[in-house]
């Protein structure tokens, strides 16, 4: 760079009219110029006239020296410009990883402030089920029979007295009971079950009378019969899978309520019995198949075999 600025070669293209006569320039005889020319000596050393126009036109090259203090001083001012561009380009990456420090501490504190608010929200919902679980109504369902079971043509019967009790701490209301007699020697399926059920969960009016209102330790007993269809005793008896001219029988018993307070969700108690009797003439062996076609009352009584609180 420094030889570069030491001697430059210029292209340069000077155009300048004659403005004034030279010396050389002869003068007419009335005062005015004659043609311009010059004389140039030949290689002879004999000086020649030669004429040229009004104008000179000159194409060439310049070359121009500069001091060494100027080409020193050019040069410390582009070192310090170096030295200012390299700093400031170090304190921009400084910081921009400043900048990614701060934005990851930020992601995480609000991640951490995110989960401690998911942990409060839970722990507090987990209270509140708490403090509702530990306040609600519950109803227990205890079922007994004092009757025996009866077989007509219209199907097979069983009276039973059904007990409900609030075990909760708040009062129940619109506490309703349904039953059912299901033929079949297994536990009717969770579907049965269900749908035994769902007759009960009927949306209550507030013009509705139906149904217990028990308060906590409060009872209720109810007579209530229940029923299997001759349909269902006879597609039992036609099925390969139970035992020739015998059908086993089970008890679906359900239990509906609402709460006095808050909003009128349906809650259900529900319960699967066995229906056995005692064969006195096989040493009072318990038998869960029955004959159909036995018009004779049997006495019985209830094994519970599925039970519990659904909500």
């Amino acid at each position: 760079m420094n030889a570069f600025l030491q001697t430059s070669c210029v292209p340069a293209f000077l155009v300048f009219p004659l403005q004034e006569r030279p010396p050389n320039m002869a003068k007419t005889p009335n005062g005015g110029a004659r043609t311009p020319h010059f004389y140039e000596e030949d290689g002879d050393g004999k000086r020649q006239l030669r004429k040229i126009s009004g104008k000179v036109h000159v194409n060439g090259e310049i070359e121009t020296q500069f001091p060494p203090e100027l080409i020193e001083e050019y040069s410390s001012s582009n070192q310090k410009t170096d030295k200012r561009e390299e700093r400031r380009f170090i304190v921009e990456i400084i910081t921009l990883v400043l900048v990614l420090i701060v934005a990851a501490f930020s992601y995480v504190q609000t991640r951490e402030s995110i989960r401690s608010a998911d942990a409060a929200k839970s722990a507090a919902d987990i209270a509140n089920q708490s403090l509702v679980v530990g306040q609600r109504a519950w109803i227990s369902v205890n079922a007994t029979t004092e009757n025996a079971l009866v077989f007509n043509s219209q199907g097979a019967w069983l009276p039973n007295n059904v007990e409900m009790k609030n075990v909760g701490h708040s009062p129940a209301t619109y506490v309703k009971l349904w039953e059912k007699l299901v033929v079949g020697l297994p536990p009717p399926s969770d579907d049965e079950l269900e749908s035994t059920c769902a007759i009960l969960k009927k949306s209550p009016t507030s013009t509705e009378t139906n149904g217990w209102n028990l308060f906590p330790d409060q009872i209720g007993t109810e007579y209530e019969p229940a029923f299997a269809s001759l349909k269902d005793i006879e597609k039992s008896l036609e099925s390969p899978n139970g035992i020739p001219g015998k059908v086993g029988l089970n008890l679906i018993v359900c239990a509906d309520y609402t709460m006095a307070f808050g909003p009128l969700t349906h809650h259900q108690t529900r319960q699967v019995y066995s229906i056995l009797w005692t064969d006195t003439n096989n040493g009072e062996a318990l038998m869960g198949a029955f004959d159909p076609k036995n018009p004779k009352p049997i006495p019985i009584f209830l094994t519970l075999r599925i039970g519990g609180f659904i909500d």
